[in-house]
């Protein structure tokens, strides 16, 4: 019978520990938008709104958003009786569309001081987006905790999406509660009479929320940067996968001279095994008279870059070489191989052209000439480089006309002219010497006749 008493207390006491109290209701009305569209809004125009019956996190519906403005847009969700100073949890799961990869998906609360969420909103949490979670174009769990303003009486839910699409799913907005302790009497027994009992301690499986995945590659380069578009078009910058499989880079960057300059530009595409993909910057970035170009993963740090020092409007700074150590202006040409290197200008100066830098920690040798392996159709080695050409002065041409380039690792002229100076230095000579004899000459006779 004590036995029996003693694996009740010990029973009750675990799942004491195991289960803490549960989260108060859920505020957010369908959540899992299992009632289609029902209790969310839309906040502009422009996004696309669809119940999907494909894709789903939990049950058999999801939300679609769609929004290819440059700022965040999507739908949501007033709710009201907020306690100020409470704490609430907001938790969910976001996919991104892989056909159409956003540039930022998140869930954010908009604390509001009127009780119906109207007028100026008072702040909006977290301040990065998901607090930090990384979302890919799997279901990414979304989980966070969020403390309302003190004179806050209503939010807004919003799930956002900025330049593509994604998916949302199982969307709740609950305030927390500490439990309270709950001290447990134990029985107390003669020694001889407690049995052995064996502890044993649950297993906690990480998620998604509790693990930061590193999606980090090695050969991603940038292979054409339009960095001067044309009137009413967007900067965009082309990158190579020189890898035998597909790779999603999830929370990138694009960003221009590093601790300096533009804000470094959030990004996640997905590029084809041995193939090309264009990210189109919503705002520009990079400077038309000059300025550096880089690629950082997700962890900020650089895999990519390289260096120009003028820009031509329309054009692009493009690699002209297997090992994308070497940029040149070119035609722009959208996911496919580079066109050849070409000069646009008025005045039919130099091509200009510009060196890359391709990096494998640590940084071990500076390198200013052409290697000839690079020719292979995936760059095989990559050492560091930092170079900036600047071009040898030629002779002016009377022409407008665009054509092909000189390469940017020599500056060597060769010229007809040059080559017949040392003939015409000797000829020169001789006639010199022969035009002083006949004076001596001409004056011997004349003192002679005299």
């Amino acid at each position: 019978m004590r036995l029996r008493h003693v694996c009740h207390y010990i029973l009750t006491a675990s799942l004491l520990f195991i289960f803490p109290a549960p989260l108060l209701a859920n505020e957010v009305s369908n959540g899992s938008f299992e009632l289609g569209s029902s209790g969310w809004t839309t906040n502009s125009s422009g996004v696309l709104f669809e119940v999907d019956q494909m894709n789903s996190f939990e049950a058999s519906r999801s939300a679609k958003l769609s929004y290819d403005g440059a700022s965040s847009r999507g739908i949501d969700q007033h709710i009201l009786n907020i306690s100020g100073d409470e704490q609430y949890r907001i938790t969910g799961a976001i996919k991104l569309d892989h056909t159409n990869v956003p540039n930022s998906a998140y869930i954010r609360i908009a604390w509001y001081a009127s009780a119906d969420a109207s007028g100026t909103q008072l702040s909006t949490a977290p301040i990065n987006n998901n607090d930090g979670a990384l979302v890919t174009t799997d279901w990414s769990p979304v989980d966070y905790i969020v403390q309302a303003p003190s004179i806050a009486q209503s939010a807004e839910i919003r799930l956002y999406v900025q330049g593509g699409g994604a998916y949302f799913d199982a969307i709740t907005f609950a305030p927390t509660i500490s439990p309270t302790p709950t001290t447990t009497k134990t029985p107390t027994l003669p020694p001889t009479q407690v049995p052995t009992v064996p502890t044993t301690m649950p297993t906690l499986t990480p998620t998604m929320s509790t693990m930061k995945q590193k999606l980090s590659y090695e050969n991603i380069f940038i292979s054409e940067v339009m960095v001067a578009p044309n009137s009413g078009e967007y900067e965009w910058v082309e990158l190579y996968n020189g890898n035998e499989f597909n790779v999603t880079l999830t929370n990138w960057y694009i960003d221009d001279i590093g601790d300096a300059g533009s804000t470094p530009r959030l990004i996640t595409t997905s590029l084809p095994a041995n193939g090309y993909e264009i990210v189109e910057l919503s705002s520009g970035i990079f400077n038309n008279s000059g300025d550096t170009v880089r690629l950082l993963d997700n962890t900020s740090t650089l895999k990519h870059e390289f260096v120009y020092t003028t820009s031509e409007k329309g054009y692009t700074w493009g690699a002209k070489n297997a090992a994308f150590n070497s940029f040149c202006i070119q035609s722009p040409s959208k996911r496919m191989s580079n066109s050849e290197c070409i000069t646009v200008s008025d005045d039919s100066s130099a091509s200009v052209q510009a060196a890359a830098v391709t990096v494998s920690p640590p940084p071990t040798s500076i390198l200013g000439a052409h290697n000839s392996s690079s020719n292979s159709l995936k760059p095989q080695t990559h050492n560091y480089y930092r170079i900036v050409v600047t071009p040898p002065e030629l002779p002016a041409k009377q022409s407008t006309q665009i054509h092909h380039s000189t390469t940017v690792y020599s500056s060597h002229q060769s010229s007809d002219n040059t080559s017949q100076l040392p003939f015409l230095a000797g000829t020169y000579s001789l006639l010199s010497g022969i035009s002083l004899g006949l004076k001596v000459y001409l004056k011997q006779t004349s003192n002679i006749s005299i």
